[in-house]
């Protein structure tokens, strides 16, 4: 499967949805955002990004 951006992000800014914790509000393909949450391919309760971003920033823990 290839994806093909169709231009700048669809609602607001990356930065909004990294560093604000910002859901949207809708999607430019539904469909396909539907079947990805229902194959379980992508997070669907909206905080995949700020655990990302929070993975990334916190220090690794010593053993």
């Amino acid at each position: 499967m290839e994806f093909i951006s169709q231009g700048g992000f669809f609602e607001g800014n990356p930065d909004e949805f990294a560093l604000k914790g910002r859901l949207p509000k809708k999607y430019r393909n539904p469909l396909m955002v539907q079947a990805m949450a229902d194959l379980n391919m992508i997070d669907h309760l909206g905080c995949g990004i700020e655990r990302m971003n929070r993975s990334q920033a916190t220090p690794p823990r010593a053993h």
